[in-house]
């Protein structure tokens, strides 16, 4: 998926579509970030877009830059699209670039059958709650609750309508830091870690000139942006890591 790409001027000509939708970051930390990424690349769209349908603005030809989740990379977006590169969040006990999922209870509670998870193409709140099942020998749910979103989740944790999730420890330390952690909950393990969610790009764009971008717009970036944004580095991840992970059963 990797490689260089000749962009036609046609290609250039067409309206370009970028979006940054996966971490609920600042607004105006996001909206910097591309600025400096789009200063970089000499084009693009001048602001990001918010798309409802991700799947199908996955997959627009006029998609200059997004990011997306490795489940559906594997599955929706297998040679769709290209990989761009792999923004590092510096987990602890994480190779570069590569995140966990926390598995979460209620305060005094354990394993249930009732299981909340944000969306069935989710790598961190549905398909690391499966693996680590497997991998622990835990119970197949009773319940499968989808939510909506890894916060929704916590919630039904919280309040005793869902016995476990699993929510990328990214997100959880996003809710903690700013206070819309709910009470009464406590992390019971952390998953095995897998490449983090990836940058992508369409087809006919070039990933390598795009990944130069970004990595000048972080090295660049003031401390207070890229503490906002909380990321480190791009890192090279090869898209054969994202599809040696198995893919769970629809829940």
């Amino acid at each position: 998926m990797r490689g260089n790409v000749r962009r036609t001027t046609s290609a250039l000509s067409r309206p370009m579509l970028a979006s940054l939708p996966m971490y609920d970051v600042p607004s105006a930390a996001l909206a910097d970030y591309w600025v400096r990424i789009e200063q970089n690349l000499g084009y693009g769209p001048q602001d990001l877009c918010h798309p409802t349908d991700l799947i199908g603005h996955w997959q627009d030809q006029d998609l200059l830059l997004s990011q997306t989740c490795a489940l559906p990379l594997r599955t929706k977006l297998r040679d769709k699209v290209q990989l761009v590169g792999t923004p590092d969040y510096g987990l602890p006990d994480c190779p570069a670039g590569y995140y966990f999922s926390v598995i979460v209870t209620r305060e005094g509670s354990s394993w249930g059958d009732r299981w909340a998870f944000n969306d069935a193409l989710s790598q961190s709140g549905w398909a690391a709650l499966c693996a680590y099942a497997a991998e622990t020998s835990r119970p197949a749910p009773i319940q499968k609750l989808a939510t909506g979103s890894h916060a929704a989740s916590l919630e039904y944790v919280a309040q005793g309508k869902a016995d476990v999730c699993a929510v990328d420890a990214i997100t959880f330390g996003l809710l903690k830091t700013s206070g819309r952690l709910p009470a009464c909950l406590q992390v019971i393990a952390q998953t095995t870690p897998t490449p983090g969610l990836p940058y992508i790009t369409a087809r006919d764009q070039d990933p390598n000139e795009i990944a130069a971008a970004i990595r000048a717009a972080i090295e660049t970036a003031p401390a207070t942006l890229r503490e906002s944004l909380g990321i480190q580095q791009l890192v090279d991840i090869p898209i054969a890591a994202y599809f040696a992970q198995p893919i769970p059963p629809s829940p």
